[in-house]
């Protein structure tokens, strides 16, 4: 489980990209790339290898995850369930270190990688959506999204610098999205006609700024 804060400041003002080896480059998948631009100050924090241990915060979770899983599985076959939680920045650790535990064929999980969000910013490229979506397909990861419809922090930031593009690149959400609305006249509404549950939804940010105004 993570915890993390982000204001409308760092949305705003901590946008930049790092680029990282693609974990699953080696696999057949439309879209797939070598490299992964990731949110910088979430992805630094869990991928920069440590001078001390000569690791990343990734692979000492991987390590505690084999531990406490072979525990669990008390010597059997049968494997373990992992699930990954996170709020607000906390949901970008979550959902990068999904994505990485996915992609390791040698983690012995007995189901895919199950992750939670909520209110969580976008925290990857176009490349890392694709490899994403890929994981999903090969039922090795899930993510629910859960998102306040009156929430326009989880919409931010819309784009950052990629040190190795040189260039500004647009962030895009993954997972399964459930929107969550207000107890009033138009939530009780849009809930009475279905779920608000949508996959990949594009929607321009007039669209968002106008659901937030409804829900205020």
């Amino acid at each position: 489980v993570f915890r993390g804060q982000d204001g409308i400041f760092d949305l705003c003002c901590k946008t930049a990209m790092s680029s990282f080896p693609n974990p699953i480059a080696h696999e057949d998948y439309e879209g797939n790339s070598e490299c992964i631009n990731l949110r910088s100050v979430v992805a630094d924090e869990l991928l920069r290898v440590r001078m001390d241990t000569k690791m990343s915060l990734i692979s000492e979770i991987r390590e505690k995850v084999v531990i406490i899983g072979q525990e669990l599985a008390n010597g059997t076959n049968a494997g373990y369930h992992l699930s990954v939680v996170g709020h607000s920045r906390g949901g970008g650790y979550a959902t990068v270190l999904g994505y990485y535990l996915a992609s390791d064929m040698y983690l012995e999980v007995a189901s895919a990688v199950r992750v939670f969000t909520f209110a969580s910013s976008p925290v990857g490229c176009a490349d890392f959506q694709k490899g994403f979506k890929h994981l999903e397909e090969e039922g090795r990861l899930v993510h629910a999204r859960f998102a306040n419809s009156n929430d326009l922090f989880t919409s931010l930031p819309l784009r950052g610098y990629s040190e190795e593009n040189k260039s500004k690149v647009k962030y895009h959400h993954v997972g399964m999205q459930v929107r969550l609305h207000k107890a009033n006249e138009a939530g009780r509404r849009r809930i009475k006609q279905s779920l608000d549950v949508s996959y990949d939804a594009k929607e321009p940010l007039l669209v968002e700024l106008a659901r937030a105004a409804r829900n205020v």
